[in-house]
């Protein structure tokens, strides 16, 4: 691996975005800077036999020097919210009336700065239908705004959902949050990373 110059050098490494800590995730997307060109099925492998066994490196690619950082290429994301005591039709309800309204106003807590109400109805891209998954849990999936102003963290729109009339009916307890994927939305088109 490639590392930086001068006093303090460090691996030259680029994750796509943050996720929230804790988080489990099923795809992420890293780049990573060799000293000299490899095969990416040897990178591949070589991760495999270091990685603890719950991180698998699924695909490996070589991509060109010139191509705009994850991070700045990515604005959206999907995650999956799977309620282990939950209703499907209550929590569908609750997921209707929440986009129904055309604001969904949140207070953005910042450390060392005043707080910020941002309304994130807009970045709610899409959500999945309500359905039941193994062991009675119900979930569903949705695509998130990535980035700044316009992203939508989880937990905001978890709080959102609770403040819902009768979203209590729909589950109780938190739910477990996971990140499906991260892409770049363009219109209607959801765009890979491995396509920017």
């Amino acid at each position: 691996m490639a590392y930086s110059q001068g006093y303090n050098p460090h691996a030259r490494i680029s994750f796509a975005t943050a996720r929230p800590v804790g988080m489990a995730s099923e795809g992420e997307y890293v780049d990573v800077l060799f000293e000299e060109e490899l095969r990416a099925e040897a990178v591949k492998t070589v991760l495999n036999q270091v990685f603890p066994g719950n991180i698998e490196a699924r695909e490996c690619r070589r991509i060109p020097g010139d191509r705009p950082s994850l991070a700045s290429a990515v604005n959206a994301s999907r995650y999956r919210f799977d309620f282990a005591e939950g209703d499907a039709g209550g929590l569908a309800a609750a997921l209707e009336r929440l986009l129904g309204w055309e604001r969904v106003p949140v207070i953005r807590h910042r450390r060392g700065k005043p707080d910020r109400v941002l309304d994130i109805r807009p970045g709610i891209l899409e959500v999945g239908d309500v359905v039941p998954t193994r062991g009675g849990d119900v979930g569903f999936c949705v695509d998130l705004s990535l980035g700044g102003d316009e992203g939508v963290r989880p937990g905001e729109l978890l709080r959102s959902l609770e403040a819902c009339p009768d979203s209590a009916e729909g589950w109780r307890g938190d739910p477990a949050i996971r990140r499906i994927d991260i892409y770049r939305r363009e219109g209607n088109d959801r765009v890979s990373p491995w396509c920017l």
